[in-house]
């Protein structure tokens, strides 16, 4: 791979990440994934509101989510894209799941990723797929 050009930006008023941690485990899913090509990876940490707002101007859901991924690639061979995590929802699914606040936005990182090169979740077994490498590097 190509050295990766990888930015996170923190949208929300209260909670903050380590950003150097997140820029290294977006590299190393890619380098795990066996990714070639140029990488141009912006993660945003945002809060509820502006994911509902994301989620309603470009999947037209009027819902919030955890997790959106913009693949804005012109090639096969490159990877340009955004990531979002909402960190209200991963402190939501942090105590659901019983895990620490941290792990839930890590994993929340790498299925963004996922789906930047490829990786789907749309029925069981593809979801099923994700999750094993979601779990894989965690």
């Amino acid at each position: 791979m190509k050295q990766p050009k990888i930015q996170c930006f923190t949208q929300h008023p209260q909670k903050k990440v380590l950003h150097s941690f997140f820029r290294s485990l977006a590299k190393r899913v890619l380098q795990g994934e066996d990714w070639k090509g140029a990488v141009v990876l912006n993660i945003v940490f945002v809060d509820d509101t502006e994911m509902r707002r994301l989620n309603a101007e470009y999947a037209g859901k009027n819902a919030s989510t955890d997790v959106l991924a913009f693949n804005l690639s012109e090639t096969e061979s490159e990877l340009e894209g955004e990531v979002y995590i909402n960190l209200d929802r991963a402190e939501e699914q942090a105590h659901e799941y019983s895990v620490p606040f941290d792990n839930e936005v890590q994993r929340l990182t790498i299925h963004g990723v996922l789906h930047l090169i490829g990786y789907k979740d749309d029925v069981e077994e593809n979801s099923k797929q994700m999750k094993e490498r979601e779990d894989f590097y965690l």
